[in-house]
C-alpha cells in the first residue's frame, strides 16, 4: 500500500502563505544581486562556443556549455528561491541552495589554486 503524507495533500491556507510581493521583491534583489555574475558567464559561453574574445582561437563548446548552465542556475535561482519562501516550503528552498552552493565552492576553488 503507498502512503502518501499529508503534507504533500494538504491544502495551505492564505494565511500561512507570505504575501506574493515578498517573491517578487526576493527575485528582484537576487537577481540584482547575481546579475554581474550572470553576464561574466554569458560572455564567457560566447567566447567557449565561439572562439573569439580579443582574438579568435580553437572553439571550445564544453566551457560554452558549462558556462551557459551555470549561468542558467543562477538565473533560476532567485525565482526558485522566492517561490520556496512564498509558499514556505523549506524543503524546495534545497534545489536553490545545492547548486548554488555547488557554482560557489567551484569558483572560490578555482580562484585559490590559481585557474581563474
Amino acid at each position: 500500500m503507498i502512503h502518501v503524507s499529508e503534507q504533500s495533500t494538504e491544502y495551505r491556507p492564505q494565511a500561512e502563505r507570505r504575501s506574493p510581493w515578498w517573491g517578487v521583491l526576493i527575485a528582484v534583489v537576487g537577481l540584482a544581486i547575481l546579475a554581474l555574475p550572470i553576464f561574466w558567464l554569458a560572455m564567457v559561453a560566447a567566447v567557449g562556443f565561439s572562439g573569439c574574445f580579443l582574438e579568435c582561437s580553437t572553439p571550445e563548446p564544453l566551457t560554452g556549455w558549462l558556462a551557459a548552465s551555470a549561468a542558467f542556475v543562477l538565473l533560476c535561482a532567485p525565482f526558485l528561491l522566492a517561490a520556496a519562501i512564498v509558499r514556505r516550503n523549506y524543503r524546495m528552498m534545497w534545489i536553490v541552495v545545492a547548486p548554488v552552493a555547488v557554482l560557489l565552492g567551484l569558483g572560490v576553488y578555482g580562484y585559490l589554486s590559481g585557474a581563474l
